[in-house]
């Protein structure tokens, strides 16, 4: 998968390298194979929804976080305290297609008793 992932030099600022994923969404058995491997890990588990909007929770107890990017942790985190403010919720992990694990993000979550899988790293 990473050598379908474009590097964008300097944007948005100079010196980032922004990962950029639409290569692998615009490409539809790109895109399965990606769906396939950022779930892979938890497909043995009883998961109920992988989707966090508040009226989608209902009936739902197990539930697996998904993301593009894990960098500092802070989008997944926030998915992450939102679910848990519901009564019977279970997060099974969170899965990537990207970790910058220089960023820390992976520790973040793992220190919030959360598994994570990512697809690949940069």
């Amino acid at each position: 998968m990473k050598e379908h992932i474009r590097t964008i030099l300097d944007f948005p600022i100079k010196g980032i390298k922004y990962r950029d994923i639409t290569t692998l969404l615009k490409d539809p058995d790109l895109f399965s194979e990606l769906i396939d491997k950022m779930t892979e890990p938890w497909s043995d588990k009883n998961i109920d929804a992988v989707l966090i909007h508040k009226d989608a929770l209902d009936g739902h107890t197990n539930l697996l976080i998904i993301d593009d990017l894990l960098a500092t942790g802070g989008t997944a985190l926030a998915a992450i305290d939102l679910v848990r403010k519901f009564e019977s919720k279970n997060i099974v992990g969170a899965g990537f297609i990207v970790n910058l694990p220089e960023l820390k993000g992976e520790l973040k979550l793992k220190k919030a008793g959360i598994d994570i899988h990512s697809v690949v790293e940069f």
